[in-house]
């Protein structure tokens, strides 16, 4: 083998912007590292934190599918076609909405 073609290896001590330092080896001298797995938000669990608003979540599944139901057992009941029904539910939610946008209006020019 030739002398001197590989770099030697050090054992140094990176340290993170964090704070945090940890030993690896290495070719330089002086190691700096963004991010490491102490304030990685995979490894610090604070994703998990985060997305954990499943009452939320909940709320808006039910309230998505809440007319499915609804069409589904007037279907069943009343032995109708599904596009009447769906008529008719976009029809309440339409007016619905408008009252909600009417009242909201209401309390902006007050």
């Amino acid at each position: 083998m030739k002398k001197k073609t590989h770099p030697q290896n050090h054992e140094v001590v990176a340290t993170c912007h964090c704070g945090g330092s940890f030993k690896i080896m290495s070719t330089l001298k002086d190691v700096r590292v963004d991010i490491c797995s102490a304030c990685h938000p995979v490894f610090a669990g604070s994703t998990g934190k985060r997305l954990m608003d499943t009452e939320g979540l909940v709320d808006k599944f039910k309230k998505r599918y809440a007319n499915t139901a609804k069409i589904q057992a007037e279907i069943k009941d009343r032995k109708v076609k599904k596009a009447e029904v769906v008529a008719e539910l976009a029809k309440e939610e339409k007016a619905r909405k408008e009252s909600k946008k009417s009242r909201v209006i209401g309390k902006t020019k007050v």
